[in-house]
């Protein structure tokens, strides 16, 4: 089953303490990032933590690949401001944008000489627009959160009924039991996993978290 998976992770996941495949979905996301308002403007975000913004591209992005890393200008509006951003590296990502075309980022907006402009601006792909996007810690120069989050989703579509059964192998209890004991009004371990990895609302995430605890609590009683 492990061929579903990009070619490595799996080695990969051992320096985050993951050792197989049935062990895979357990990984907990270290925060949520929530897409699905963009703020009101740029002004708005103004000397404040990054922020999720949608703008438009005044003109296509200037992409210098002679440069290590590359480095891509870009003039972006939301309408009523135009702000300027650096980016380093990922150049392939802007290829495909045209001036005109709206954009997902986050960034830090700042003040430069009175004009406004976007630190460390990421694009977010577009299976992550609209969404709580659940945020997994990697390791550095092993694997980055892009990469679990993307193998993440495929996990949750083949590897649920295998963590299913492992976690029950694992406590030496019925599933009733597992989450019967979790709360928060789940029928199924894989419920608790989908709120977990795939939350719909806040609500879900406050949920599927407090039963990853109360399974961790009653893993500790057995």
């Amino acid at each position: 089953m492990e061929e579903v998976l990009s070619k490595g992770f799996m080695s990969k996941m051992a320096a985050v303490g993951i050792n197989s495949l049935e062990e895979l979905l357990l990984y907990l996301p270290s925060k949520y990032l929530d897409y699905r308002t963009p703020a009101v403007s740029i002004h708005s975000c103004l000397d404040k933590d990054k922020k999720y913004l949608k703008l438009r591209l005044v003109s296509s992005p200037e992409i210098n690949e002679r440069s290590s890393p590359a480095q891509i200008k870009l003039r972006l509006t939301d309408g009523m401001t135009v702000a300027n951003s650096m980016s380093f590296g990922g150049a392939f990502q802007w290829k495909s944008f045209k001036a005109g075309d709206y954009v997902h980022l986050t960034g830090k907006v700042e003040l430069y000489n009175g004009n406004p402009q976007i630190k460390s601006p990421e694009l977010i792909p577009l299976r992550e627009q609209g969404r709580i996007v659940p945020y997994y810690k990697g390791k550095e120069k092993v694997v980055n959160h892009q990469k679990i989050a993307e193998n993440m989703a495929i996990a949750m579509r083949e590897f649920c009924d295998i963590t299913t059964n492992y976690v029950c192998e694992t406590l030496g209890v019925s599933e009733a039991d597992i989450v019967n004991n979790a709360g928060e009004g789940f029928k199924s371990i894989k419920e608790i996993l989908m709120a977990i990895h795939r939350p719909r609302n806040i609500d879900e995430v406050t949920r599927g978290r407090a039963a990853s605890r109360s399974i961790n609590a009653y893993q500790a009683l057995l």
